[in-house]
């Protein structure tokens, strides 16, 4: 059932990072919190693994630095027994230098 669970967030961040002319040029950041009881789900670092390798080369930066924030949170819900996922996308608007 994670399994699942696993690969259809997966699949969101990378559809987020489609392969556009904006895309090629953004500089993603991925902020992950696992909520009480969700401790057993996957770690960031394993979740950005999973879709760099499904987009195909690193796309993931230091927030510090990124002008693409992918913020997600996941929760395990008790009735019914499930989990969900909140993901949210938002540009940084940087000046130029």
């Amino acid at each position: 059932m994670l399994r699942g669970f696993y690969l259809l967030l997966s699949a969101v961040c990378a559809s987020l990072l489609a392969p556009t002319a904006a895309a090629a040029q953004s500089r993603p950041a991925l902020g992950w919190v696992r909520l009480p009881d969700a401790e057993s789900c996957i770690s960031p670092q394993a979740l950005a693994t999973i879709v760099e390798a499904r987009v195909g080369h690193r796309v993931f930066v230091a927030p510090a630095v990124a002008d693409l924030a992918i913020e997600a949170r996941v929760e395990r819900l008790t009735s019914p027994d499930a989990w969900r996922a909140v993901v949210r996308a938002s540009r940084h608007h940087r000046p130029r230098r």
